[in-house]
């Protein structure tokens, strides 16, 4: 079976160690995306950096604003 560029680029993306996710929240009921994932690349060994700039921590880790991500941004 031959990969396609999309699996190449999505096999490249999770050999990265250290990934952040953007969009966790408090509210797993309206927003469990971010949460979905952030658990998962946890959970298979990743070092994962939860996004949100109203949040403080996201369980138990500290939770990166998005100019501490990217500084030129705001």
């Amino acid at each position: 079976m031959e990969t396609t560029a999309l699996e190449m680029k999505v096999s490249d993306f999770l050999a990265q160690k250290r990934i952040a996710v953007a969009g966790v929240s408090r509210d797993n009921r309206r927003h469990p995306t971010g949460n979905l994932i952030y658990r998962r690349l946890k959970k298979t060994g990743h070092e994962v950096f939860a996004v949100n700039p109203h949040m403080q921590t996201f369980e138990g880790d500290h939770c990166l604003s998005r100019s501490a991500i990217n500084p030129g941004r705001g």
